[in-house]
């Protein structure tokens, strides 16, 4: 249940094994939304009322059944049935939603209401299928039936590799996670997101493994926030259907520094910040990510970075008195190489 007032305030009374719910309220108008757990119900919209004390009993409620269905099946590329695989159904105007899993021979069944739905399968990462179709979008008259059908890739090839040093030796504290997404921002520092699903698995100890389909595959590298190694470049792969695949990224530790100050209008450096009010940030177009270290006193902050092109900012709370840059300052490094960046603060001295 879901209640709106006037002011566009939402409120979410739980409702109990009786059907009842209850829910504190401030006096004004309100609208209702009942929507039920159980996709062969329709979802009720009650006409706005008005509380001004006591208790506003909205009486009884009454679900409808859905006369309108979606149905089909889910299938590998041969036709044949894939079971136990989550359907969704959407219909984002209203917010109503409705789900199910195919059953042991890959057919579903959803009741809905009258409008536009989209549509899509998840497949458990651990079935051995993915889905790299995007939702399907349907209308559904009044008392029809709609049929969709989905057809899931195998997951019959295998990649594994590992991450490993200058010497080829493995790196044993390496952790993160290898992806056929390459997170790319042309125009931007901030990593964007990839354009179709993807593959991937965990970095456990410098090694990594895991399925996908049959195909040719970019790979990259990524580690956790001020990890202290640095994303290697991408490879590409290709893997035949049933056969496991060997990836190799050599990668280098952080050796490269940044370090600066914060500094006002005039240049000045500002050493009365409080430092948990304060971040400096670094970060890739690769995805990387390093928080500096920041010394309050000497109104400093350093960080270790590895060779590229990096960008820093700062995050600053107005409760300093001051706030930040509106962009972000690129730095490019060498191996080895050490460069100043200053971050200009500006004194906020008026209010909202």
């Amino acid at each position: 249940v879901t209640l709106r007032n006037s002011s566009a305030r939402d409120f979410w009374p739980s409702v109990d094994a009786s059907g009842s719910f209850q829910m504190p309220v401030s006096a004004g108008t309100y609208t209702a939304q009942v929507y039920s757990s159980d996709s062969n119900f329709g979802g009720v919209s009650l006409p706005a009322f008005s509380v001004t004390s006591g208790t506003y009993d909205l009486g009884k409620i009454y679900l409808t059944l859905n006369a309108e269905k979606i149905k089909g099946k889910v299938t590998d590329a041969k036709g044949i049935g894939v079971a136990n695989v989550w359907v969704n159904a959407n219909q984002y105007e209203t917010g109503k939603y409705a789900q199910t899993k195919s059953a042991s021979d890959g057919t579903y069944a959803l009741s809905v209401s009258v409008g536009n739905w989209n549509v899509s399968v998840y497949p458990e990462p651990s079935s051995g299928y993915a889905y790299a179709g995007g939702a399907k979008s349907v209308n559904i008259p009044s008392g029809q039936t709609a049929t969709l059908d989905f057809m899931l890739e195998s997951l019959d090839a295998q990649v594994s590799g590992s991450i490993v040093d200058a010497n080829g030796q493995i790196i044993p504290d390496a952790y993160g996670w290898v992806s056929t997404a390459t997170y790319q921002s042309p125009t931007t520092s901030t990593p964007g997101t990839p354009a179709s699903v993807s593959f991937g698995g965990s970095v456990e100890k410098g090694s990594f493994s895991f399925r996908l389909p049959p195909g040719t595959w970019n790979l990259a590298v990524y580690f956790p926030p001020d990890s202290k190694y640095a994303p290697p470049s991408a490879q590409s792969v290709t893997v035949a259907s049933g056969e496991t695949k060997r990836v190799v990224f050599s990668i280098k530790k952080n050796d490269a520094e940044i370090a600066g100050f914060f500094t006002d209008a005039s240049g000045k450096v500002i050493t009365d910040l409080d430092a948990s009010r304060v971040k400096v940030y670094v970060s890739s177009r690769a995805g990387a990510w390093h928080n500096a270290t920041i010394d309050a006193s000497r109104g400093s902050f350093t960080a270790l970075v590895s060779e590229g092109t990096w960008y820093v900012g700062a995050w600053v709370d107005a409760q300093t008195g001051y706030v930040s840059q509106a962009h972000d300052s690129e730095v490019k490094l060498a191996s080895g190489e050490r460069k100043s960046v200053n971050v200009a603060l500006t004194k906020a001295g008026s209010f909202i």
